[in-house]
This record gives C-alpha cells, sequence and structure tokens, in this order.
C-alpha cells in the first residue's frame, strides 16, 4: 500500500460537549427549530439531544414524563415534539402528545420500539406527522423532522 493511501483521523474525542439549551442559545440563534424530546431512556435522550443538536436544531428540554413534557409543552411552545410511548409517570407519550394539542398543534413524531397494533391505532388517532421504529438511523430521524417542520 502507498503511503499516501493512509489516512487518519483527528483522534478520539474524550467527553460530549454540552448540549445547547433554549434559554442559553434561542435568542442569539433566531429561526433556529426548537424541539421537545419526550424519552425516559437517558442514553437515547442524550444520543438524541446531542445529534440533533450538531445537526442545528435547539433542544428545548427532555422529559423522561409525560406531565413534565405537557408543562415544558405549554411554557416553551416548541416547534416540534419527539415522543416515546412508554415513559414515566401517569401519562404516556400518546395521552402526552394529545394532552398538548388541546392546547395547541405541533408537529409530532413519535419515536416508539412500541408499534404493535393497539398502540399504532393509539398513535395514528392523535394525528402525527409520522411515526418511526426504534432504532431510527439518524439519516431517516432528519429527512422526517425535515419534512414535519415543512
Amino acid at each position: 500500500m502507498n503511503r499516501n493511501d493512509l489516512w487518519a483521523g483527528p483522534g478520539p474525542k474524550f467527553g460530549l460537549p454540552p448540549i445547547a439549551r433554549a434559554t442559553d442559545d434561542a435568542a442569539a440563534a433566531p429561526g433556529r427549530n426548537r424541539i421537545l424530546v419526550i424519552e425516559d431512556d437517558p442514553v437515547v435522550s442524550l444520543a438524541m439531544e446531542h445529534f440533533l443538536a450538531e445537526a442545528g436544531y435547539v433542544i428545548l428540554a427532555s422529559c423522561a414524563r409525560g406531565e413534565d413534557a405537557l408543562a415544558e409543552a405549554q411554557s416553551q411552545g416548541p416547534d416540534l415534539i419527539l415522543a416515546d410511548v412508554r415513559l414515566a409517570g401517569d401519562l404516556d407519550g400518546i395521552d402526552a402528545v394529545a394532552a398538548i394539542f388541546r392546547q395547541r398543534r405541533v408537529p409530532v413524531i413519535f419515536v416508539t420500539a412500541h408499534t404493535d397494533t393497539h398502540t399504532r391505532q393509539r398513535m395514528e388517532a392523535v394525528g402525527p406527522a409520522t411515526i418511526l421504529a426504534k432504532p431510527v438511523p439518524d439519516l431517516q430521524l432528519l429527512h422526517a423532522i425535515a419534512a414535519a417542520l415543512r
């Protein structure tokens, strides 16, 4: 192999950069879409937050409970909601989105591993922009977000 054919990356990154929150940078970033993440798995939530922040979106909050998501949606007014179905607390993701819709319509993408017939019918009855089954490839998530925000 020719020595010029070898390539090395910049090396490993240790630690994750902080996530920009709406209270920190929404005013400094007019025109950036603001997303509320409703996800109870902290690993999935953190990965999604970092990925979306790197893609240029502002993450308003990440809520593990439907009750917290309802409060955040009312106070923050997101441009889009990414919601899982199974959550901690009394409200699941579908009920939380339905409650948010009673206050204000906002595009919602359900991102869930729970796609059985009954759960899918409940999600569809709420009227989401789309339903994505986990695991969702990053590019598919970005395309779904762009389509929902149009």
